[in-house]
């Protein structure tokens, strides 16, 4: 399938109403992630912050000792939803992106490799929330997503510079 026939795919997976209503959810879900879920020391007043996304990353670190036991407990299902809401957000903030339904890939594509993802205007890859807890879980490092961060922010910085060109 070639990428500008994936892209269509895409573009017709977020206008699903489902993924639409989804959409709508995000600030009472996300309200429900700081008054619930957030952890102690949580810098509300800078929420979306990397020192913010760092402090969640460490807090599931502590709590689940692999992606197993958070990925398969179907009591979490919740609580998966808001970390997904909180981590996209993050980056939305942090980078300018924006929510896409990014539908599987291939027969075989990982449940956490699609559905809600963001994608960047200077950036051709879409990341994936799930992803990334998957990386610190298994990694057992909370500082994953600085690292991820700064790697972006110096392909967004050059799509600031050269003028925000659309990407081809």
């Amino acid at each position: 399938m070639s990428g500008k026939t994936f892209l269509r795919k895409i573009d017709k997976a977020t206008a699903k109403p489902e993924f639409q209503e989804w959409l709508g959810q995000m600030d009472a879900e996300l309200e429900a992630f700081f008054q619930e879920d957030a952890p102690d020391g949580f810098p509300h007043s800078d929420p979306y912050s990397v020192q913010a996304a760092t402090l969640v990353h460490e807090h599931l670190v502590d709590q689940f000792p692999t992606w197993e036991s958070y990925w398969d407990n179907a009591d979490l299902a919740q609580y998966r939803d808001r970390l997904l809401r909180y981590f996209g957000t993050a980056w939305i903030q942090l980078l300018e992106g924006t929510w896409r339904n990014v539908p599987a890939v291939e027969e075989r594509t990982r449940p956490w490799e699609m559905g809600p993802a963001i994608g960047f205007p200077f950036f051709s890859l879409f990341t994936f929330p799930h992803d990334d807890i998957r990386l610190v879980l298994n990694r057992k490092d909370p500082s994953s997503f600085a690292r991820i961060y700064k790697n972006k922010l110096g392909k967004y910085e050059k799509w600031v510079a050269d003028g925000r060109p659309e990407r081809k």
